[in-house]
């Protein structure tokens, strides 16, 4: 469904990715992981098509992401940023309903289908006890709740998501992180999603992909990349993995490096 071939993205004179390859079935969740600058936010923004390729492309339906309409592709796929930010003055309903605006045309209004992808979202993301709330007079985490819901009720088929839990309490991380895990399993909504905990990436994803300096030294299903060499080589740490529901946790002995 979703194609990275040969890719290469920059930002002006600095090469971020280099030769990036990666395909992605319909239904799968896909947690990136590296250090900071490792391009985790860079590819996802190639992946949407904000960013021009230098070469290569990232193909999606046979079409490269950045030829598609914004609107249509929109209706299609999305992306939450690390640190989105709100307009002055806007209510938790009015952003989460900014999700809707790919559906909508010009002076349309909401329908009742829009109204229940609006409902739905809220309260999946548990927001709707505060839905007429300031943004601004919301918490870090409530904000990253109600971003959230907004990319939920935008209805796509592809997901990426740049740290979503950064400022979640450890409740809300995990909610979140099983909320996109059943969306995956029973809607086969695709998840591509930048994250850090490396046992949160391993409990929850089918494949993983390590970055380092805007390469991919390991790509492939959570079992196969999740380690002990994977950790030691790419993260520097010496660790156990044990097996928990047919996933490997790790148990950190030592950091070095």
């Amino acid at each position: 469904m979703l194609n990275i071939e040969k890719l290469s993205l920059s930002y002006g004179a600095n090469n971020i990715i280099s030769d990036c390859n990666l395909s992605i079935e319909q239904g799968t969740m896909l947690g990136l992981l590296g250090a900071n600058g490792s391009g985790k936010s860079t590819l996802l923004r190639g992946i949407l098509g904000t960013l021009i390729p230098d070469s290569g492309a990232v193909m999606f339906e046979g079409v490269a992401t950045h030829r598609w309409p914004r609107k249509k592709l929109a209706r299609r796929m999305t992306l939450l940023s690390q640190r989105p930010v709100a307009p002055d003055d806007i209510s938790v309903i009015k952003l989460v309903e900014m999700g809707r605006f790919a559906h909508l045309g010009y002076w349309q209004k909401m329908s009742e289908k829009d109204y229940q992808a609006l409902d739905w979202a809220m309260q999946v993301t548990d927001v709707t006890s505060f839905k007429d709330r300031n943004m601004l007079s919301l918490s870090g985490g409530q904000q990253q709740r109600v971003w959230l819901a907004m990319a939920l009720a935008q209805q796509v088929d592809i997901l990426l998501l740049d740290e979503p839990t950064t400022y979640l309490d450890w409740q809300y991380q995990l909610e979140i992180l099983a909320l996109l895990r059943d969306l995956v399993d029973r809607k086969h909504l695709s998840v591509i999603i930048a994250m850090h905990d490396l046992n949160q990436a391993a409990s929850f994803c089918d494949q993983l992909m390590v970055m380092e300096k805007g390469k991919v030294v390991s790509f492939g299903a959570t079992s196969d990349v999740y380690t002990a060499a994977t950790l030691k080589d790419s993260f520097c740490i010496d660790a156990q993995l044990e097996t928990r529901n047919n996933r490997s946790i790790a148990f950190a002995e030592k950091q070095y490096g």
